[in-house]
């Protein structure tokens, strides 16, 4: 993906995010989006669960937040899916295996 396309990538994929209640969205540039979320480390695991291993980490110098990263677009349709799914359920148990977390 090239600078301008990466660019144009990155604010979309913010401007969907902002639209998901409970996201809230940290300044961010280049291949990476910040996300202040009530509980990160569960917010993560449910993440990395849906998607994969790695996709979402959790910034140590950054409390209360999670570091997703600028992928493809149909990568980001994807992760936009998981991350609504998650905040729908926020304080759900993160080693349930309920079906709501897998359905849209």
């Amino acid at each position: 993906m090239n600078e301008t396309a990466h660019e144009l990538e990155h604010e979309r994929l913010c401007s969907r995010l902002s639209t998901i209640p409970g996201v809230d969205l940290l300044p961010s540039h280049g291949a990476w989006v910040l996300m202040k979320v009530s509980s990160p480390e569960s917010v993560a695991t449910r993440l990395n669960r849906d998607l994969f291993e790695g996709a979402v980490t959790v910034p140590q110098h950054l409390a209360g937040s999670i570091r997703i990263p600028v992928r493809s677009a149909r990568e980001n349709e994807e992760l936009l899916k998981a991350v609504a799914r998650v905040m729908r359920t926020p304080d759900a148990d993160p080693d349930s295996e309920l079906d709501e977390y897998r359905s849209v």
